[in-house]
Order: C-alpha cells, then structure tokens, then sequence
C-alpha cells in the first residue's frame, strides 16, 4: 500500500542525490523488514545484488510452514494453522514462496531464531527448502535458541554483509526467470493503502518487460527466457556452508545453502544471435534484443513455447518494418517506435530478418567505465579509462579520446588511444586543488560526436609528520618531517608548528625534502618535542608521534 509508494519516492531520491554504485545495491531487514527483504528483491530483481532478512516472515504476517485444503475454514481472528495475519495483511496471497523464481540473480543469506516466538521457524526452514529446490544460491544461518529480537540485540550483522557483499547485480544476465502473480500483485497494491487506487504493474526485469497474464485478476503469468548471445556459464549448484561463528555474531549458527560452482566439463557454446523463451499463462510479453546482446540489423529468431495465443513484441529499434516468418510462414506483423509485435497461437520459430535497403549510419558511444576512477586524493595518480565503440556496438581501436578535467582551477585537457578492446586509458596526476570537478570523456569522427560526463572528486592528500632530536647541549635541534602519507615524497614550503611540553615555541617552513628544522631554546632542549601541520588547501593536518 502506501508503504511501498514510500519505497519508490526514497529510492528514486536517493539516486538522484548521491552517486550510487548501481551493481552494489544490497537490502536487509529484521521482522517485518526481512518480508520487506523478501519483497522487494521478488518484484524487483534487476535493483538488487543480494539480499538478508533477519527474523523476517515469508509474508506479511507469517506462515507456519503448513498449507493443506482447507486450512482457511479453520480460521480465528485473522489466523489460521497455516497462516498468521497481521498489519491488515492477506497472507496467502502475499506469500512470497510463491515467486522465489524471481530471486535467479540475487542471493539470499537467511537469518533465523529457532526460538523465534513471533515467526515460526518451521515456515522460514521451508522458503528455504524452496530455493534449494530452485538451486539457486541462498544460506540458511539457523541460530540455536535465538528469538525473536536476538539478533538487533547481540548481532552486529557483519557475516551478512560479507556474505552480500560477494556478489553484485548483473546488468543483463543472460537467463532471466520472472513470475508475475496478479493476487500477489493486487495485495500490494490494496493492503494499507486507505483506499487509494494504487496500481505498480510488476510486470518487467532486466531485458524483459510487459509481461502481462492471460488472467488479469487471478492469473500467474511465468516467464523463463535466456539469450543466446550472451555468455551464459555452466554451473553447477553444489552445497554451501561456512564456520560455526563470525566476527561480530554472538552465538553459534549452522549453516545449509547452495553455492554456483563453474562446471569443469560443460563446453562453452557459440553465441547465436537468437533467443529462447518458455510463457505460461502469458497473453504478451516485450524483450530488448539490444541488452539481450541481439544484433537487430541482422536476422535473428526467437524459440517460443507457450501454453496459448500471445503477442511477442520485439524491441529493436528499427525503422523500416522487417520481414517475419513464423514457422517458415510468412507473419503479419506490426511495427510501432522501433518495437515488432508478433501474434503467436502456439509454440513457435520466430524469424527477423531487417530491411535490405541501405545502410544507417549511427555516431559512436564514448562511456567512463567501471574501473575509471570518481575521486582521488591530491597528488595522488588515479586510472582514467573510458571505452569507445561504433554504432554497431565494435569496439574502436586505434582512436583519440579526449578528457577534459573542469573545477575550481579551471580546466586541463589530454588524449589518450583507445587500444584494440576501445579502451583509452591514462595515468592522471591530481595536481589541481582539492573539490568537485568534472570529468569529460568525448571523441567525433565523421559519423558524429559522443561524450560521457561523471561527477570527479579530488580529496586532501593524507600527511605524516615525525619529529627527530639531533646534536646535544647547545648543538640540539628539532627535526620535524612532513611527508605524503601514500608516496612518503617530501612536501615542502609548508609551516610546521614546535610545542615543547605541550606550549607553542616556534616554527619553521619545510625545505624540498620535507623537513623542517627548528633550535629550541636552552630551558626547552630536554623538554618533550612535538610538531603540528595545520594543513591546507591541498593537505591535511597531522601531529608528530
């Protein structure tokens, strides 16, 4: 209800205000925010890497792990033997074991009490029963004797994260499972809403979307489709388990789950430029053959097995209608902003081929990658990387990038060659003041100009400073050093304050390699020597030791 509409608005917010790493986005929750755990990783795979409900019931309210025909009749003041209401909750329908096909792509790491006195053991042991039954990647952490507030209580929750924290969200898998369960669907959108006519449609994940059931009020609508094109690994699903106990984890669990293992005979298989889809239940459906590494100027195909009448509708931008057969008959089929849709009856060959007329020409694709740095601090040398291709997706070699650094101290700019992958890469030296600057990628041939812009940051470099006494009697000094605390090269020109037993005495500037040298005066030579740097503009402070 209107929880979930607070859920939207936060997360967009959050995006719009901070840089977020995108394939490291990760949810937990205790009690009824380990459901939330659950939810929102199911309707929404594609924004999550991995997820961890503490405590956290498998519906709103919870179930008992028992499910038998009429179990419902059996019911008293919201509860049944099977389920427990809660919140103004429909348990049933809200049941998240029932679309756990969604959770493919997103580990789950599990974390229950079998004392816990608000949400049965039994029901959480059997959601976990049913991902192993999925073979898809989980661990099930069984604390002996906790309840239900033991973990917020003695847990600081790190084997969690480092368990969610190994995995990251892939942008465009290669096999994606969806389940669209209108029940489901209409609970969220109804449950504690107040009567406003709320509607989320969770009908899309990565490449696929629009999925729509046969049955719009208590239909399920299944979609299982891979692409052909994309490198898609052999695994096998072999058991997952780890130490009895953890940093930061009180009490002793055990540990069930499985784990992705790369499968040693499988023989990797050529791409084609093609797909494969399995629909129950479902009237249409819409796919993106570009973020399913599908080439749409050439011909591809589509496998389609369904259980009845659908319309296919293809995404791949074209212009000019293409010709379609369907089991080597040729198809009638409409063509709409780029997007083919298709009328299927039954199982079927889908065969694109584009219009022959003549070639488009598109402008290159200039992107900062994952591996480019956002920030750095002063002085320091920083990775910038960006990856150049044409309008077909091939990569560029042998080509000028030029990035442009804008900020505080104005603007430099340099080129750098993109090698045989397309990638120009270069060793940057943040001379410039410490702040926000901007990082511009951009490159222009005689198809077009492209560029890429990201936030870049440059920080205070870190200093250490270290006081030496040298000589005796009237010969003492104090030898205070400043130093880059990463490249330990000299800072020089730089104030260095000397307090003896605590009182400031003087000071001194910092020669080419970093020293300062300061005479105490006769009472302060067996004084205790300290030296401050205050900082500045480009370097932080630091105090001897």
């Amino acid at each position: 209800g209107k929880g979930h509409v607070d859920f939207l608005e936060v997360w967009a917010d959050v995006f719009d205000t901070f840089e977020i790493q995108r394939d490291r986005v990760y949810v937990t929750g205790h009690s009824m925010g380990g459901w939330g755990s659950y939810l929102l990783t199911l309707l929404y795979p594609d924004r999550f890497a991995a997820a961890a409900p503490y405590a956290g019931p498998v519906t709103q309210g919870a179930w008992t792990g028992l499910d038998f025909e009429g179990c419902d009749e059996f019911e008293f003041d919201g509860n049944t033997p099977c389920y427990i209401e809660a919140n103004g909750s429909i348990p049933r329908d809200q049941h998240t074991r029932k679309i756990l096909e969604n959770s493919l792509h997103v580990p789950y790491a599990i974390m229950h009490g079998t004392s816990d006195e608000l949400v049965p053991y039994s029901g959480v042991a059997r959601q976990a029963e049913r991902l192993f039954e999925l073979r898809h990647r989980f661990r099930f952490y069984t604390y002996p004797g906790y309840e239900h507030y033991s973990h917020p209580i003695m847990d600081q929750w790190s084997e969690a994260a480092r368990y969610m924290h190994s995995f990251t969200r892939p942008l465009n898998p290669a096999h994606v499972t969806y389940k669209r369960d209108m029940p489901f669907e209409t609970a969220t959108e109804t449950v504690q809403s107040d009567g406003l006519p709320l509607n989320f449609d969770f009908d899309s994940a990565y490449w696929m979307s629009e999925l729509t059931p046969t049955d719009p009020v208590r239909g399920v609508a299944f979609f299982d489709g891979a692409s052909l094109a994309l490198d898609n690994p052999a695994h096998l699903a072999a058991p997952d388990t780890g130490a009895p106990t953890s940093p930061g984890t009180t009490g002793p669990y055990v540990i069930t789950g499985l784990q992705w293992l790369a499968d040693p005979t499988a023989t990797p298989a050529e791409p084609e430029n093609g797909f494969e889809a399995t629909l129950e239940g479902v009237s249409k459906v819409r796919v993106d053959l570009a973020r399913m590494g599908i080439d749409a100027t050439k011909t591809s195909f589509g496998r389609i097995t369904t259980d009845g009448p659908l319309t296919l509708r293809v995404d791949g931008d074209w212009t000019a209608a293409p010709s379609v057969t369907v089991n080597g008959e040729t198809a009638t089929a409409q063509l709409e902003g780029g997007v083919l849709s298709v009328p299927l009856s039954s199982d079927s060959l889908i065969v694109i081929t584009p219009d022959d007329g003549p070639p488009v020409e598109t402008p290159p694709v200039v992107a900062f990658t994952e591996g480019s740095a956002r920030a750095g601090q002063h002085s320091d040398n920083v990775t910038i990387e960006a990856l150049l291709v044409d309008g077909a997706g091939a990569a560029l070699a042998n080509a000028p990038v030029t990035f442009e650094l804008t900020g505080a101290d104005g603007s430099r700019s340099w080129t750098a060659t993109t090698d045989d992958a397309g990638l120009a890469s270069s060793i940057l030296t943040l001379a410039e003041t410490p702040g926000a600057y901007t990082l511009e990628a951009s490159y222009a041939d005689e198809t077009g100009a492209t560029a890429d812009t990201i936030d870049f940051e440059i920080l205070k470099e870190d200093t250490n400073l270290t006081i030496a006494t040298q000589g005796k009697g009237s010969k003492t000094t104090w030898v205070a050093t400043l130093s880059d605390a990463d490249s330990a090269a000299g800072i020089a020109g730089r104030t260095i304050e000397f307090y003896a037993d605590g009182t400031q005495i003087g000071t001194a500037t910092t020669t080419a390699d970093g020293t300062a040298t300061f005479t105490p005066p006769p009472r302060n030579r067996n004084a205790t020597s300290q030296a401050r740097f205050t900082g500045d503009d480009h370097y932080t402070a630091s105090t001897s030791r």
